[in-house]
């Protein structure tokens, strides 16, 4: 339903956020990350997505860049937590 809707209007607000949580769930992380960027590319300040970003690089055993999507998730959004 997200990848139709995205193939509609691939400007939807959140709809790559959603779509990246998604794939996440599944651990799909190429394409989770993909649609994470691109939700970015749209919205640079969106925190909960450099938290989901942060998440797969950490499953993905890459510590650094885990580290610093975090730092600017909470850098956008103090109240996120671990």
């Amino acid at each position: 339903m997200l990848t139709a809707a995205l193939h509609e209007n691939s400007k939807l607000p959140n709809a790559h956020s959603y779509l990246g949580l998604a794939l996440e769930r599944k651990r799909r992380f190429p394409e989770a990350t993909a649609a994470l960027r691109k939700e970015l590319e749209l919205n640079a300040r969106h925190a909960d997505a450099y938290a989901a970003l942060s998440r797969i690089y950490k499953a993905r055993g890459d510590q650094r860049r885990a580290q610093e999507a975090w730092a600017k998730a909470v850098d956008l959004n103090p109240r996120l937590k671990r």
